[in-house]
């Protein structure tokens, strides 16, 4: 068996531990399981990218709804009738 040791946030450990127990194993076992993933994968078993940027469209509507100035509805069926007119 070998060790590895590597640093990280206190408070990362011990949300990550969190979610390890409540899937009913340790920190060990986790990272044994990603090991064993980057292996089957031949990479990272799973996707690295930057967060995508809101469109024009969505930064305008964000724009409105921190300004009050977005429009509400009472119920979906007025929000439907206001998006078929």
């Amino acid at each position: 068996m070998a060790n590895i040791n590597f640093k990280t946030d206190n408070e990362i450990k011990s949300q990550a531990e969190k979610v390890f127990s409540e899937l009913g194993m340790n920190t060990s076992q986790a990272l044994n399981m990603f090991l064993r993933q980057v292996i089957f994968n031949q990479g990272i078993p799973f996707s690295i990218k930057l967060p995508k940027k809101p469109n024009h469209e969505t930064l305008q509507a964000m724009k409105e709804v921190e300004s009050g100035q977005a429009k509400s509805f009472e119920s979906m069926d007025d929000l439907f009738a206001e998006l078929q007119s």
